[in-house]
């Protein structure tokens, strides 16, 4: 509705695709593509997936490239290890009960933000499961949760504050008329 009532903006961390809405965003597809191969580049070839909700254009991207990096490896991408969350914290507790009933526990998981690692931790913590002995937790963000859990979370960095200030100048040059929206 804004770009149809012909307001000028920029969407930070998300994109819609084929709107034509300027926006600025990380490489989802390689973020996680990476932080599967760190996973199995320390020796885990079971991997479960945490994700957000296939609606966003972020959601597919992280999927995308968590699938590749398992395919590159010669290793399945399996159904029962493909978990859903809301991106929030809750969402990754409640994860966690949902892993621990996999048949063939995976060894590690790659979540797909910081906030549902933490919560996923934290339940796994709770029902006796040792992160990272036991399971692995990779995290996407670099946000602060990632700090405060113990063990502090491996996690991706997003350039938050690079993203919003490039965004920023690129949004002045379209105000000042000085480029294109």
């Amino acid at each position: 509705r804004l770009k149809d009532s012909g307001f000028k903006f920029c969407l930070v961390n998300n994109y819609i695709p084929g709107s034509g809405i300027s926006f600025i965003d990380a490489d989802n597809f390689k973020g996680s593509y990476d932080a599967t191969a760190y996973l199995i580049s320390l020796g885990h070839k079971r991997i479960a997936f945490l994700n957000g909700p296939l609606r966003y254009a972020n959601s597919a991207d992280r999927l995308a490239g968590y699938s590749r990096a398992m395919e590159d490896n010669c290793l399945p991408v399996e159904k029962d290890c493909l978990l859903e969350g809301n991106y929030g914290r809750k969402s990754g507790y409640a994860a966690a009960s949902r892993l621990l009933k996999i048949h063939e526990l995976p060894t590690a998981v790659f979540a797909a933000n910081d906030r549902m690692a933490a919560g996923l931790v934290q339940g796994l913590k709770e029902k006796g499961v040792r992160v990272p002995e036991d399971i692995a937790v990779v995290g996407f963000d670099d946000s602060d949760i990632a700090t405060v859990l113990e063990p502090q979370l491996t996690t991706v960095r997003v350039p938050f504050f690079e993203m919003g200030k490039r965004c920023g100048a690129e949004f002045v040059k379209i105000v000042n008329g000085e480029s294109r929206q």
